[in-house]
């Protein structure tokens, strides 16, 4: 006996009984989980049989010691119910306070493998014979149960029934992705209408606050009105003579700044066209050294006095050919945008067909026309803005006026 004991490996449980060589690397090693290691119980009483079950000659400490699982019944260990229904081997299995090793103990080692064999078959057979037990505790607890059976009141559904349920199923699993979709582009829809809410209300704030400068700017001309008609009223030498020449007056100053603002057009498509057609005209730096080599005692005009460098003063030939084109675009609309698709080609063709420009100069003469029909139809709103705001405030100043009556 103590032969066999010095050869048992050290390190890890090993199993006290001494012709027993099960330890716990070893078991590991050849994968098997059903073997555990248990300690010498506490109680004296059943510590001493432990002690007499191993035969052990040498000295050792049994409260250090171990003894495998393969020296236990069954029936030594706690049940696990648990692990009897659902059929599997728990981890760790807790051992009787009571419990003894019998099985595989070297009093028996010499009756050979046959008795081995057959207390591992009968040990297997009482563990068939426990979990079917279990099974029948548990079937016999539901029977009895006063619970109705779910499977008893579901209907019997035939092949084609199922199949139909089926189609159905697809059938609302489609219209659950339609309606999915449908939904998504809702949101996407109430996401664009808040984004435009937002820049409508921008807008309308814009809008107000350039109503109020108007409103500033009507009160203000009213009083120069009324102010002007007060000194017409007060001379009374005013004569028709007076009326013509002021009259005169006016309709020169209309024809300068017509004149100026078609210079100051006519410069922009200038510099536009600057490093294609450099001759169309100079930069107000180049016209301001030219006229200080020159005595000019002309009244400057209106882009000598915007800049004295950034803006492009046209040439004279570009200019006339410029005031030509804006006769003929005025002839040709009829202070009016002609309604049709290539506005300003079709006015570009025309007006080349009545002047004697070249083929060249095409792309010059159809911006300065798109540019002029931009301002026209810039123009044409504010004058439209105007009309419905005069109208709205004589409706307004109308129904103050019938108020007025009612209340009078």
């Amino acid at each position: 006996m103590a032969t066999n004991e010095t050869n048992k490996p050290k390190g890890g449980s090993v199993c006290a009984v001494s012709t027993c060589v099960n330890y716990s690397a070893k078991s590991k090693n050849q994968g098997r989980t059903d073997i555990s290691f248990h300690r010498f119980p506490k109680d004296l009483f059943y510590q001493k049989q432990w002690i007499h079950k191993c035969k052990r000659a040498d000295k050792w400490n049994p409260s250090s010691s171990f003894i495998c699982s393969d020296h236990f019944k069954n029936d030594d260990y706690v049940r696990n119910l648990q692990a009897e229904l659902l059929g599997y081997t728990p981890k760790g299995r807790r051992l009787k306070p009571d419990a003894i090793p019998t099985l595989n103990l070297p009093c028996h080692f010499i009756q050979g493998d046959e008795v081995s064999t057959s207390t591992t078959n009968r040990n297997k057979r009482m563990e068939t014979k426990a979990a079917q037990q279990a099974h029948e505790e548990i079937i016999t607890l539901a029977l009895n149960a006063e619970i109705p059976s779910v499977l008893n009141q579901l209907p019997t559904m035939s092949i084609d029934e199922s199949r139909d349920y089926k189609t159905l199923y697809y059938d609302l699993l489609k219209d659950h992705n339609k309606l999915k979709t449908d939904l998504s582009m809702q949101e996407k829809e109430l996401i664009s209408v808040k984004n435009s809410n937002e820049s409508f209300i921008k807008i309308n704030e814009s809008l107000r606050s350039q109503l109020k400068l108007l409103q500033k700017n009507i009160n203000n001309l009213n009083i120069l009105i009324k102010s002007n008609n007060l000194e017409n009223l007060k001379g009374s030498g005013s004569s028709t003579e007076s009326d013509n020449e002021s009259l005169q007056e006016i309709d020169k100053n209309k024809f300068e700044m017509e004149e100026d603002a078609i210079e100051y057009l006519a410069g922009w498509v200038a510099k536009k066209y600057k490093l294609q057609f450099p001759e169309l005209g100079l930069t107000t730096t180049q016209c301001n050294l030219e006229l200080t080599q020159e005595h000019d005692y002309q009244i400057p005009t209106w882009i000598h006095h915007l800049s004295y460098g950034g803006l492009i003063v046209p040439s004279q030939d570009f200019k006339n050919k410029v005031i030509r084109i804006e006769r003929l675009f005025k002839k040709i609309t009829k202070n009016r945008i002609p309604k049709r698709l290539g506005v300003v080609r079709h006015l570009t063709n025309k007006i080349i067909r009545h002047m004697e420009i070249e083929e060249k100069y095409k792309p010059v003469i159809q911006t300065y026309i798109k540019q002029r029909i931009f301002i026209r139809m810039r123009y044409l709103n504010q004058h439209s803005n105007l009309l419905k705001k005069k109208r709205k405030a004589k409706a307004q100043l109308q129904k103050l006026q019938k108020f007025r009556r009612l209340m009078t």
